[in-house]
């Protein structure tokens, strides 16, 4: 067991140094895609991973992470999308009130920002 987690310690290391080494697109790719795993791993958590609710967290990610790519230190957008992405799952939340608990929705919310950002 302890064998295990240190093979896999020493890879992920070896694995984060070089795509902070190489930086750029392979850091933006690498970050976008285990921010979308985390993701994916908290929603599990709270059962809302393959819901509208859940989407809409995955979507914002997504799109957090193209704003990064495509307008590089500008954040007019990105506070836009959080805002959007709010409305949304309050949205989604209120229309299909007795499916969704007050808990799910704030960890989609929360979860783009802390997992994500």
């Amino acid at each position: 067991m302890f064998k295990t987690r240190l093979l896999s310690g020493i890879v992920l290391v070896i694995i984060a140094f070089l795509t902070i080494y190489f930086g750029g697109y392979v850091l933006w790719a690498t970050l976008a895609i285990i921010s979308l795993i985390g993701l994916t791993e908290l929603y599990r958590v709270v059962k809302a991973e393959k819901t509208p609710l859940g989407f809409a967290g995955y979507a914002a990610a997504a799109l957090f992470y193209l704003s990064l790519l495509l307008r590089p230190g500008q954040t007019d957008l990105q506070v836009l999308l959080f805002i959007v992405l709010m409305i949304g799952v309050m949205a989604v939340y209120v229309f299909a009130f007795p499916k969704y608990t007050s808990e799910q929705a704030t960890m989609i919310f929360f979860g783009v920002i802390y997992v994500a950002v």
